[in-house]
């Protein structure tokens, strides 16, 4: 495993469609951050009475936990992820977070 630059995704509106809905863009912003994407945690969930399992990414970062729950993602190389959940400060500045696929 090994480090790589984290940037924070935001949705900024550009403009509006026919009907007044706000049209948006993904924008990466630059930032001093790194993570290192770990194994994937398998969560069990419970549907209509079953359990199934969930397996997720998760990210070692040095992101402070306000900034990830303000992003409206990230981004780590090419890869974008939705933050789903994020364990505050750990260790020494160092956040878990559990990430889902970026879905557009």
């Amino acid at each position: 495993m090994r480090y790589a630059d984290v940037k924070l995704l935001h949705r900024v509106t550009v403009a509006e469609d026919k009907l007044g809905n706000p049209v948006y863009e993904v924008m990466a912003e630059r930032s001093p951050y790194v993570g290192m994407l770990s194994g994937r945690l398998s969560l069990p969930q419970d549907l209509d009475g079953r359990t199934v399992t969930e397996n997720n990414p998760e990210i070692w970062t040095n992101v402070p936990p306000e900034k990830l729950q303000q992003a409206a993602g990230i981004q780590i190389e090419n890869d974008r992820f939705e933050v789903k959940e994020i364990y505050e400060e750990l260790r020494g500045g160092w956040s878990l977070a559990v990430l889902d696929r970026w879905r557009q």
